[in-house]
């Protein structure tokens, strides 16, 4: 259409040219005017004739050739588009000296495949060529501190040489983004940011206008997929070991490596020997590409025990070794997808409609008969202390409701709180009257059930502030009102149950939350005299909210040597804050703003790192017990509970009648403290919940003996546990994951326990976070940026 016009224009100026040059002039000073202006209405005109057939200039500025399918599928769109005049033009990069300064130079020309013309960098002005639309991969420009583009292709140099400046993510997600990607440089100068879903636009920065992100789809979701419908010939060495088997794809992603090493080899190991005993499959075992840089890097002592791993699976010939450069490939040899969920491969296995076989890195073993217990109680469920959960209603970590009738921790099914089943989405149940109220972790609603009918009432939504895990760190009731205190939720939510209306406390809710090894964890938190009390990060400020009014003040406390407060306990006047980090408890009375500390503790109390042995001070204790004389105080990663005498200060150790304190990291038994204690069934008598078993422990706190009490389910609970594949959650849409009822072993078999894998819903479920999931992303990308230029100006020059 734009074309057509500046046709039109061309012509009527060559009309009044002619017009012009044909009339006889009179007087001197109209011919002179005439004159001076016919070669200009030449020259236009013959600009104007040329440019109604100029093509639409576009650059392609990748700079890492592992990177290219991020941009490929757009390139090829605008290759086929006779109107278009497409560049792929590598650009250098560099990495950072210690100092942050440029070190060595980097220019992966040579690496893109044979059949993309490469434009040499050094030939080209880009200021000069003033290209219509430019398209890069990576947002970070002078913010990445481990490399760095050439500064001269930073984005606001490359949005003054251009008129559309479009950023694709070089990479694909299952769901979700990673923080770091919220805000980037490249934002703030490019027209667009392409990703590829709609429900990826709520993880910017609010500083990111959202017309500037649109959710076209992933031009690597198109490689992906495309190479599935027709997969490149198979390599020779591969083609006898494939032959007639199903293909498992075996991801060792460098994240699940990092977070505990030693646990992932042994992990590699199980897998090797449940392979071994298959030989009626295939293994394809592909490690990432900078695993053996990231081991020699920042895990050294581990890179002989790898290369040894490696070299066995080779020499055995376990399967497949896959180092080749393209992963798309051998995805599309691949049936089945086996590794860690918290990668992208995840994604392109999910949108090229197969299956995804979730590890649990901390299992190395099939397990036993009676292991189906730990799958009841979970790790996710038994790590919120904040408020008891094992009552008359309980939410496990696959969302599924129970209750127990007497309340004697037997307990039958409720039933599903929602379609996705992983861990954590909910947490607490609060009894309230005649109905049941299920307060969120990762999910932002309330959900409000029928006591009597067990059945779910109504939904109470919150503001979706945030589209990400863990928006709450747990709830307390205060009387009428449910208080959800956040993790990375902005505010505190305060629901009140008899009116369903809901408030927002807002503010600088960072300061109650802190990153302690690797986890997130916010202060202590109570009600007291009705008020909600939240201890801030530093541990030197406590927010006090009026339960009902929701006037807030801040409280600082006296000087003191505690590092932050992981529990809050009120026993009236006073409250006991009980260490995040450290060996100091403290005594606080508000009213007065008096403390008093608690710091002589056991010389044989220690802590320690529930991951990897490490001796720490973190996490001393989980809770405590109170009595009229006493704070009997339960071990989080301490190795010993103790009693404080609140008259004298005493602290000494308390010896109970149950097994020996142990925190257990990974396996089917996985707990993160020893237990808790859960509530004062009667006078003296404490239940205490017992993780390493999943049982309860009936104390006697005065003489130190325990009753165990048994956890029990019916048949007809244990059955709704297993899900088998469904939709695991906003993040990881669809799946299976390892666990007590679906293991390796059992998965290679073809033995499911709950729902088989259904291709329609795979393909359903990652076609949420994955627009155009037909191939067609590039396409579309293209024809929207064409379409957004056209908008601006065109292609004039």
């Amino acid at each position: 259409m734009e074309r057509d016009i500046q046709k039109d224009l061309a012509e009527m100026l060559g009309d009044v040219q002619m017009v012009l040059s044909q009339t006889k002039w009179d007087q001197p000073q109209q011919m002179n005017i005439v004159q001076s202006i016919l070669p200009q209405l030449q020259a236009l005109a013959k600009t104007l004739q040329e440019e109604s057939g100029r093509k639409t200039v576009i650059y392609f500025l990748p700079y890492k050739s592992s990177m290219w399918d991020s941009l490929e599928s757009v390139y090829l769109a605008a290759k086929d588009d006779p109107a278009c005049e497409p560049y792929v033009m590598p650009i250098p990069y560099y990495d950072r000296n210690p100092d942050t300064s440029l070190g060595t130079m980097h220019y992966e020309g040579g690496q893109f495949p044979k059949d993309i013309p490469i434009t040499d960098y050094r030939q080209v002005d880009l200021q000069a060529v003033c290209p219509d639309i430019i398209y890069i991969h990576n947002p970070y420009d002078y913010a990445n501190y481990v490399t760095s583009i050439d500064p001269a292709y930073y984005s606001d140099k490359l949005k003054s040489f251009c008129k559309l400046l479009v950023y694709i993510p070089y990479y694909i997600t299952s769901g979700a983004m990673g923080e770091g990607q919220a805000m980037c440089p490249v934002y703030e100068h490019a027209d667009y940011i392409v990703v590829q879903s709609e429900s990826l636009r709520h993880f910017f920065d609010k500083r990111v206008p959202l017309s500037k992100i649109v959710g076209l789809g992933s031009p690597k979701a198109d490689k992906v997929i495309n190479m599935c419908k027709n997969p490149p010939p198979i390599p020779k060495d591969w083609q006898e070991k494939m032959a007639g088997k199903k293909v498992y794809f075996y991801n060792t992603s460098l994240a699940g490596m990092l977070e505990n090493t030693a646990v992932f080899f042994q992990k590699m190991r199980y897998v090797f020997r449940t392979f071994a005993q298959h030989p009626e499959v295939c293994l394809l075992w592909r490690p990432h590409p900078l695993t053996m840089a990231t081991l020699d890097s920042i895990r050294k002592p581990f890179v002989a025990e790898y290369e040894a791993l490696r070299d066995y699976f080779i020499e055995h010939d376990l399967g497949i070794y896959d180092d080749t450069p393209e992963i798309e490939p051998s995805i599309a040899y691949s049936d089945v997808y086996l590794g860690d969920s918290g990668t992208s491969v995840t994604a392109l296995f999910g949108v090229a409609g197969k299956p995804l076989f979730l590890f649990n890195n901390t299992l190395h073993s099939l397990p036993k008969p009676e292991d189906w217990h730990s799958m009841i109680l979970d790790s996710s469920f038994i790590s919120c202390t904040m408020s008891p959960q094992i009552l008359s209603w309980m939410v496990l970590g696959s969302n599924r409701l129970f209750y127990s009738a007497n309340d004697d921790y037997k307990y039958e099914y409720a039933g599903e709180l929602h379609e996705y089943i992983g861990s954590g989405y909910y947490w607490q149940a609060f009894s309230i009257g005649d109905k049941v109220y299920i307060t969120p972790h990762n999910a932002q609603e309330i959900l409000v059930l029928d006591k009597a009918e067990k059945k779910l009432e109504r939904r109470i939504q919150l503001k979706e502030f945030i589209s990400k895990p863990e928006a709450f760190a747990g709830a307390l009731q205060a009387g009428r009102y449910l208080f959800l205190l956040p993790t990375l939720y902005p505010a505190i939510v305060r629901y009140d149950t008899v009116t369903d209306n809901v408030a927002y406390v807002e503010g600088n809710m960072e300061a109650f939350l802190s990153r302690v090894q690797t986890c997130w964890r916010r202060g202590g938190a109570c009600i007291w005299r009705g008020k909600l009390l939240t201890v801030a990060a530093n541990g030197r400020q406590v927010l006090m909210i009026d339960c009902e009014t929701l006037e807030n003040t801040i409280a600082e406390l006296p000087k003191h040597q505690q590092q932050g407060c992981m529990t809050m306990l009120p026993d009236g006047e006073d409250i006991w804050l009980l260490p995040m980090i450290g060996k100091c408890i403290l005594r606080w009375q508000p009213k007065s703003n008096i403390l008093q500390e608690y710091t002589e503790f056991p010389a044989d109390f220690v802590c320690c790192n529930i991951v990897n042995g490490v001796p720490c001070e973190d996490f001393p204790f989980s809770n405590a017990a109170i009595t009229e004389q006493f704070l009997y105080l339960s071990p989080a990663w301490g190795n010993q509970f103790l009693r404080l005498n609140k008259a004298t200060g005493e602290i000494i150790s308390w010896q109970l009648d149950i097994p020996e304190t142990k925190q257990i990291f990974g396996g089917y038994y996985s707990t993160n403290y020893p237990g808790y204690f859960l509530q004062e069934a009667s006078p003296g008598i404490w239940h205490y919940l017992y993780t390493p078993e999943r049982c309860i422990y009936a104390i006697e706190l005065a003489t130190g003996k325990a009753k165990r009490i048994n956890i029990e389910f019916s048949g007809e609970a244990i059955d709704q546990i297993s899900a088998g594949f469904a939709r695991l959650s906003p993040w990881l849409r669809y799946g299976c994951c390892e666990d007590v009822f679906n293991t390796l072993d059992g998965f290679i078999k073809g033995e499911i326990h709950g729902h088989d894998f259904d291709y329609k819903e795979n393909l359903k479920a990652f076609g949420e976070i994955a627009a155009n999931n037909d191939g067609s992303a590039g396409e579309k990308i293209h024809l929207f940026a064409c379409e957004q230029l056209s908008r601006k100006g065109g292609n004039d020059p």
